[in-house]
């Protein structure tokens, strides 16, 4: 879970001295899932420069990748909520007993762009209280290594709900990816035409 790690500790780290805003983003410049990152990068800056008047990205979160997620039924992820089910009821409180969620730890179903790649403003990360990120981090650093799988399940775990945990709808409902809910029965990436708005 070096991903969800890395970011984990940023935030604990540096809780009570955000910057207005932060990028998580990966390494890498080209990916299937996202556009060249410097572009990426300098389209951030021009919308940044347009959102000064209204306070700024210190209230925003955008995911910027070019794939969604989804989930209804995928017994991949619904293993991992059975492993991790006692610490998620806890951190996220549960979902089982809600009238058509079958059950289900996560609210039904889960919809949010892939790659845990955004920006998110430090008001939305302090939704959240430091206590509630150090819980986190404390889980990850309890996942090994070795196997790998193990650690990239718990990755992936997170880049499922991080939109949820900085405020936003669990299911991202907009005229881009409304049409995929039908069509997303299991975990499987879907590519979107366009762009995120915090890039357009």
């Amino acid at each position: 879970a070096g991903e969800a790690t890395s970011y984990l500790k940023f935030i604990v780290d540096y809780y009570d001295v955000l910057p207005r805003a932060v990028v998580f983003l990966h390494s890498h410049r080209y990916a299937y899932h996202q556009e060249d990152l410097l572009i990426v990068l300098h389209k951030l800056a021009e919308r940044g420069e347009e959102l000064k008047d209204a306070g700024g990205w210190s209230d925003k979160y955008c995911n910027f990748n070019n794939a969604v997620w989804g989930y209804q039924e995928d017994t991949e992820r619904s293993w991992m909520e059975q492993q991790w089910r006692e610490w998620l009821v806890d951190w996220l409180g549960d979902y089982s007993d809600v009238e058509g969620n079958g059950g289900r730890i996560y609210p039904h179903p889960v919809l949010e762009r892939c790659c845990a790649q955004f920006i998110v403003g430090r008001d939305r990360i302090r939704l959240r209280s430091k206590a509630f990120w150090e819980r986190a981090l404390e889980v990850m650093y309890s996942v090994p290594e070795h196997p790998s799988e193990e650690s990239r399940k718990m990755g992936l775990l997170l880049e499922w709900i991080w939109h949820g945990l900085f405020g936003e709808e669990w299911v991202i409902d907009d005229e881009t990816v409304s049409g995929l809910l039908g069509m997303v029965d299991e975990i499987e990436q879907a590519s979107l035409s366009g762009r995120a708005w915090c890039i357009e």
